[in-house]
């Protein structure tokens, strides 16, 4: 302490006089505050060496500044000492550094200083509103922009965690009001860009940010890089995890985040990391994923149209959409307990055409592919049968664009595998599908086969054979009295074509001519050396085996067929334990079976 007071006594000596103050400008060219500066570090260390652990040093510290009114030693008594001893102060603080000497050091600089500690302590709370008010009423009347500017970056703080929205309001406000004249807020992005960063961490309820007359117009000030930062704060505050669970329809909420939105969306370009784009797309679908009109289905459909307008250059914003649309679609028939009327009706035609014309825009097949197909389903099971044909129509054309390989984290990829478990799950859908009163009733599974039949498919792969017996327990169901399953209030070909025999002829017709073709090529593929091959082959006649056995009616001929496949799979190596479950399957199946099958299949 008696350093301390050393200091103040030679400070107080020699740089108060009309003399030393002469020989600084005249003969040093030095000013005052710069001069007062080069005892910064020394008297920093000697104020935080008193400061540390002792609170009540505070007040004798204050008093005996009082005798010397140095700005800089005041600075540094605020900065030393912690937070809550500056807050339990701050009143008598603010007195000081009205009276402080601006020659000295900067009055805004100590303004700042004290907002710093302010905003980290916690003053009494019938200090809070005492404290900023006696502040504002002097930092309001700076003339110079950028030392109120400093001050209002640290200062906004305080009210977001001290005081209600109306004070946080009202110093919005005044920064306005400041940055507006003569446009200073063009030079002083950054530290507005700061401002909003506050306040959006201390945030959380969007309704009340929104409703605050000074929010939405200080937004409007940003531009370029700044602009898209802010947005991208807004995105990710309107988004975060405290509100994950939260949606909105509010439409003031909506509209503001939605611009937001496009002004992130629009700076992404080809040149933008991969990354950073994935966190723009993560954002941009959390943002739909928490707008929601309840039953206002119209609404909704309209947000999904001003997103896709908005938002659309990201694959996966719009799968998001077209997946958002056919939920509503489904939460419509819901709602209408699954009897539409003329206007529901008309607008679920009207989600499926938002889907229709999405769908072709994205670039990745299988994301069309899989889109097409569920919107298919949602068609189907809202009686919407002509667009359901048009985009399972979509989904054939779709496929011989499929590649025979793709490069998927920079690894080129045989893309079999994905075409093969979609076609199968294009044939599931096939079963409950009508047929066409001029086209025919198989006419889309005997597109589906002339698509498969001229697909370029890799040599030595079974990925045609594959689908082609997929086509099979279709045909199996096509020819059974009523389907496995139904969708509700859709007429399909069991009772389209109930006790039609020319339909069963067809149908007969189309499985033989399968088999055919499947025997045809596994008897080709006999002759491949490769031992990977004659794997694949066991697992197809495998399958074949098991649809043959669990859906052909047993005649001589069919009988003789299982026999010839499971020798064959056994043959060329089939899975063990497949061989034995087939087996077993067989043996299960008593009274349509004869037990000697199994016995024979046993002794192979």
């Amino acid at each position: 302490m008696s350093a301390f007071d050393d200091f103040l006594y030679i400070q107080q000596q020699h740089t108060d006089t009309e003399r030393f103050l002469r020989q600084l400008k005249e003969e040093m060219r030095v000013t005052k505050q710069e001069y007062l500066g080069l005892y910064s570090p020394a008297l920093e260390w000697l104020l935080q060496c008193i400061a540390h652990g002792s609170s009540e040093a505070l007040e004798g510290i204050i008093e005996k500044y009082k005798q010397s009114r140095n700005a800089v030693v005041l600075n540094h008594i605020i900065s030393s000492f912690h937070p809550s001893y500056v807050a339990t102060h701050a009143l008598s603080l603010t007195a000081l550094i009205r009276e402080a000497d601006a020659e000295a050091y900067p009055k805004h600089q100590l303004y700042r200083t004290l907002g710093i500690n302010l905003v980290l302590g916690s003053p009494p709370r019938d200090q809070v509103l005492p404290i900023l008010n006696d502040v504002w009423r002097v930092v309001k009347k700076f003339t110079n922009v950028d030392e109120y500017i400093a001050v209002a970056e640290v200062f906004i703080e305080y009210p977001l965690k001290h005081c209600s929205q109306k004070e946080v309001n009202i110093l919005l406000s005044d920064i306005m009001a400041h940055v507006s004249q003569d446009k200073a807020y063009e030079r002083l992005q950054p530290q507005l860009q700061s401002i909003v960063f506050k306040v959006l961490s201390n945030f959380h309820d969007f309704e009340v940010l929104i409703a605050m007359d000074s929010f939405l117009p200080m937004l409007d000030l940003f531009t370029g890089e700044h602009q898209v930062q802010v947005a991208r704060a807004l995105l990710e505050a309107f988004t975060s995890k405290a509100n994950i669970h939260d949606t909105t329809s509010d439409p003031l909420i909506i509209s503001t985040v939605l611009g937001m939105a496009k002004i992130l969306h629009d700076s992404m370009n080809t040149l933008s990391f991969q990354d950073e784009v994935r966190q723009v797309t993560h954002l941009l679908i959390s943002f739909i994923r928490r707008v929601d009109f309840g039953r206002d289905v119209e609404k909704q459909l309209n947000f999904y149209v001003d997103c896709r307008a908005a938002l659309g250059n990201f694959d996966q914003v719009k799968q998001r959409l077209v997946l958002g649309v056919c939920s509503l679609a489904m939460k419509t028939l819901q709602l209408v307990k699954g009897k539409h009327n003329k206007k529901t009706s008309a607008f679920v035609r009207a989600c499926m055409a938002y889907c229709y014309i999405t769908t072709p825009s994205m670039e990745d097949v299988f994301t069309r592919l899989h889109l097409y197909l569920v919107s298919a389903s949602v068609s189907l099971m809202n009686q919407s049968l002509t667009q359901a044909e048009s985009f399972l129509k979509a989904s054939i054309t779709l496929v011989q664009e499929v590649p025979p390989m793709l490069e998927v984290d920079n690894q080129v990829r045989s893309t079999e595998e994905q075409l093969v478990v979609y076609l199968q799950d294009f044939l599931s859908l096939l079963v409950v599908v009508p047929g066409h009163a001029d086209h025919g009733p198989l006419y889309l599974v005997k597109g589906l086969l002339k698509v498969v039949r001229e697909y370029p498919w890799e040599k030595g792969t079974t990925g045609k054979l594959r689908v082609l017996s997929s086509t099979i327990p279709l045909f199996s169901a096509y020819y059974q009295t009523e389907l496995p399953y139904h969708v509700d209030k859709v007429e399909a070909n069991d009772t389209l074509y109930y006790d039609d025999s020319d339909f069963k002829a067809e149908v007969v017709t189309l499985i033989n001519s399968v088999i055919e073709e499947v025997l045809e090529d596994v008897a080709k593929a006999q002759g491949d050396p490769d031992p990977a091959m004659q794997k694949k082959l066991a697992r197809v006649a495998l399958d074949l085996f098991n649809l043959t056995v669990s859906g052909a009616e047993l005649t001589p001929k069919s009988a003789t067929l299982a026999v010839n496949l499971f020798t064959l799979a056994k043959k060329n190596g089939a899975d063990a334990a497949y061989l034995r479950s087939s087996i077993t399957y067989v043996e299960g199946l008593k009274g349509k079976l004869p037990p000697e099958l199994a016995k024979k299949l046993r002794t192979l």
